[in-house]
């Protein structure tokens, strides 16, 4: 089963999708026109960041200078949501914690508002074993934090952060090779509204060579 059509499977109204085609590779007319929707940003055709309606239509907001994969759109009915995927092309770790800030300054004024989630895969976090989050991870959570935001997944589970038990990516597909690198952040005030955070498994995304990457999945009422 294709990776959308396993999503669509799962219940997911919006997807963030990294290392993904720009153009929708959804057929015409397999989806419905209030749902046929597909906002992404990159520069390689087969390889960007995009967010995909599925059962939701998502509207591109208005590009603003946060990097090159990095994709904003509206929603019918919920939060504005904010894809990133830190790909930069200076590949040091303390890179990709960077692009990560200049993506959510680039919005700060809709994330402060408490009127945006952000989503995708941020390239930094913790490897599972070590259970500690770098200095650069750090300091890209001290900027969502102070936006208002928080980690889905910690704020859920009460892991402290830094001490994630859940890999959402597996190093050269390697079970023995957990990180926790994919996020959700949502506006602290509205965890009350939080039913529920879900990640993939090893066996039904990357032993069947979906992915390298789990799917992070939250249930939030808004």
């Amino acid at each position: 089963m294709p990776k959308l059509e396993r999503l669509a499977a799962l219940g997911v109204d919006v997807a963030v999708l990294c290392e993904s085609p720009l153009l929708d590779p959804r057929a015409p007319g397999t989806v419905p026109d209030d749902q046929a929707s597909w906002v992404s940003a990159g520069e390689l055709p087969k390889k960007g960041v995009a967010i995909a309606g599925l059962t939701t239509k998502v509207t591109g907001l208005d590009a603003r200078s946060a990097g090159r994969w990095t994709v904003a759109a509206a929603t019918s009915g919920g939060p504005a949501v904010l894809g990133v995927w830190s790909a930069p092309s200076d590949a040091g770790a303390a890179a990709y914690s960077a692009q990560v800030v200049r993506s959510l300054d680039a919005y700060a004024d809709l994330l402060t508002a408490g009127e945006m989630i952000v989503a995708g895969d941020f390239n930094i976090g913790q490897h599972i074993p070590a259970r500690e989050a770098r200095d650069w991870t750090l300091k890209a959570r001290a900027r969502w934090e102070s936006l208002g935001l928080v980690s889905a997944y910690h704020a859920f589970t009460g892991e402290p952060f830094g001490s994630a038990t859940t890999a959402t990516y597996y190093h050269r597909r390697k079970q023995d090779q957990p990180f926790h690198i994919d996020y959700v952040l949502v506006p602290a005030d509205r965890l009350s509204s939080l039913r529920g955070v879900d990640i993939g498994t090893y066996d039904d995304w990357v032993a069947s060579r979906r992915s390298d990457h789990v799917p992070v999945i939250i249930d939030l009422d808004w």
